[in-house]
């Protein structure tokens, strides 16, 4: 963002949720609570100094410190986007913070990321992953979930992957039970919804 700005003003301009990812895309778990709370802050801050609406959170590691989701109610995040225990939105236990849960199977990174320090990794053709999305939607749509794609730019960014992602668009965009919107959206609908009833306890830093 600070290397960048033009690009983080054009994408707010652009109308795009912006959501906090880190600073330092530091593990919370490798940070105090002091490090933690001065990232969320330091970070919070230059998104909204480009005019963005910050509501949203997603580790930058996937995982959380005990510290974080108590840090973020009292930073005024609505909603987290990192753990794997349900396809519908839920609380967690004496926190107001919305979870929107996601996947590792609808991640592109699993699938694709090959490089320094992946070299074991095999690639997968796009035909067999859009095999696995659209299985796994057409599940979810099932029992009434979310489907959230979680995409990385240098992962995704390749002309067959760019258009196998619009192929999935395209399709969903065709269903009449499919409701476009985004995580803000679908967090500050489900606040008015959710009880402390609808709570998780996660065992561990991540489901």
């Amino acid at each position: 963002m600070e290397r960048y700005p033009h690009i983080v003003e054009r994408m707010i301009d652009d109308g795009h949720e912006v959501a906090v990812h880190g600073y330092t895309h530091t593990s919370p778990q490798l940070l105090s609570e002091q490090q933690e709370e001065d990232e969320l802050k330091r970070t919070i801050e230059l998104l909204t100094g480009k005019g963005a609406d910050v509501t949203g959170y997603r580790s930058p590691s996937w995982d959380v410190s005990p510290h974080t989701l108590k840090l973020l109610q009292a930073c005024g995040i609505k909603y987290s986007s990192q753990m794997m225990a349900d396809i519908k939105p839920y609380r967690h236990p004496g926190i107001d913070v919305v979870e929107l849960p996601i996947q590792w199977l609808l991640d592109d990174w699993p699938f694709f990321a090959f490089g320094v320090g992946e070299m074991g990794r095999p690639m997968h053709g796009t035909q067999e992953v859009l095999a696995i999305w659209k299985e796994e939607c057409d599940a979810i749509l099932d029992l009434g979930g979310h489907f959230i794609l979680t995409m990385h730019p240098q992962v995704i960014g390749r002309p067959a992957r760019v258009k196998a992602l619009g192929s999935v668009i395209k399709d969903l965009k065709r269903r009449d039970e499919v409701w476009f919107v985004t995580c803000g959206e679908v967090a500050e609908l489900a606040a008015l919804k959710l009880s402390k009833d609808d709570c998780v306890v996660l065992h561990g830093a991540q489901a």
